[in-house]
């Protein structure tokens, strides 16, 4: 027997209410993880203030990102997310993405899929996070590390 796909059409506010249900669904499906969480928890806290987060494809980096940002906005702070899947990898376009944390002293940085970004490396490093007022929270994920 062959399972058929049901098509559900969404009408005015429901679109949120699919939102949440697969928020719910993520969270119910990540597990593990405690020594990761632990550590941006403690990165929070002031420990450090850059974290890299690298892996082979498909182990759950862009999931744990997602985790780490919902800890650091249900801490009350704010957080910016830059996704080299749609992001130009040149300077200009990744400060008009991530040009929130300049001013904030608590805000919380994640680079997903920096790979595709990898070339914006020296310029991250020399000149966008010495601008950050406080550059407590960068995320660098990917298959590559940040030299």
């Amino acid at each position: 027997m062959t399972a058929k796909a049901k098509v559900v059409r969404m009408q005015g506010g429901n679109e949120q209410v699919l939102g949440l249900r697969l928020r719910a669904a993520r969270e119910r499906s990540f597990v593990g993880r405690e020594e990761e969480l632990g550590v941006f928890d403690a990165a929070l806290r002031g420990s450090c203030s850059v974290l890299y987060v690298h892996g082979p494809g498909g182990v759950g980096k862009s999931a744990l990102l997602r985790q780490f940002a919902q800890r650091a906005a249900a801490g009350g702070r704010r957080v910016t997310a830059v996704d080299g899947h749609t992001l130009d990898p040149v300077p200009a376009s990744f400060e008009a993405e991530a040009a929130a944390v300049l001013g904030d002293d608590a805000a919380v940085l994640i680079i997903d899929t920096f790979e595709r970004v990898r070339g914006l490396e020296g310029w991250l490093c020399e000149r966008f996070l010495p601008g950050c007022r406080s550059a407590r929270s960068s995320w660098w994920p990917g298959g590559c590390r940040p030299t």
